[in-house]
């Protein structure tokens, strides 16, 4: 009788002793588990959105877009000004996305940078794409293409527009100089309103030759100096044929166009 009770007494403390290691244990593993869920939280917390920024960081992250942006612009930008474009304006994106605002001016300046990255796009890497897709500056990185497509558009508008009128300035110039060619081509008019002053006073200078010959071989011929009257006619007719050889070769220039104001 008193074996058995000892025996019931040692099963008793054995398992006593059972329940506080098991208890212990459990505590210790949710202490453990507590712990990580508290880990857990905290890189949860560590995950959401960042907060803003600072006016300082923000002005520094733009001064340092817009230093490499400098650079790219002026034809000296490298693979240290591409990666800085990327860091900061990833920068840029997450302060906008955390509800951080940027003043009035540094926008101003953004767009000024988004306008010359827009135009040189091999600089933008495919993460820069990624750091500022679906937020504010990845919209005025298109506004700002866009606002470059449409002044190349007004670019090209206007000097298609300014070849139309030079065209139609060409063609009045055109019409009025085969007009004074037509009617005053002996004097070389047309070539005095073409800005030929040279060519258009040699082509008076032949009127003026030709016309003295003629006029000498007819009082020759009156005279009775039939031989000479003929040679002296004859050079004489020589000298207007090439001239007007010269007025239909100068119609047919400025037909065509070739033959062009000075200038």
């Amino acid at each position: 009788m008193k074996i058995l009770s000892t025996k019931i007494s040692l099963s008793a403390i054995l398992t006593l002793l059972l329940m506080v290691m098991v208890s212990t244990g459990c505590n210790r593993h949710n202490g453990a588990f507590f712990a990580s869920s508290r880990g857990q939280a905290s890189l949860s917390s560590h995950a959401k959105a960042p907060i803003p920024l600072s006016d300082a960081a923000v002005s520094a992250a733009q001064a340092n877009l817009h230093a490499a942006v400098v650079n790219i612009s002026d034809g000296r930008g490298t693979a240290a000004d591409q990666l800085m474009v990327s860091d900061n304006l990833g920068i840029l994106a997450n302060h906008i996305k955390a509800g951080g605002n940027i003043d009035k001016a540094k926008r101003k300046q953004l767009k000024q940078d988004l306008r010359v990255l827009a135009s040189k796009p091999n600089m933008l890497t495919a993460s820069t794409t990624a750091n500022i897709d679906g937020d504010q500056i990845q919209s005025a990185y298109d506004n700002a293409i866009n606002e470059g497509k449409v002044a190349n558009a007004n670019t090209v508008q206007a000097a298609v527009q300014d070849q139309k009128s030079a065209e139609n300035s060409t063609l009045g110039i055109q019409i009025v100089a085969a007009i004074l060619l037509v009617f005053l081509g002996y004097l070389g008019v047309h070539r005095y309103f073409l800005g030929r002053w040279g060519s258009g006073f040699l082509q008076l200078l032949l009127t003026i030759v030709g016309a003295i010959l003629l006029l000498g071989a007819q009082s020759l011929w009156a005279s009775g100096a039939a031989t000479a009257a003929l040679a002296l006619g004859t050079l004489g007719w020589i000298v207007l044929g090439g001239l007007l050889l010269w007025l239909v070769i100068d119609l047919i220039r400025i037909l065509v166009g070739s033959l062009h104001p000075v200038g």
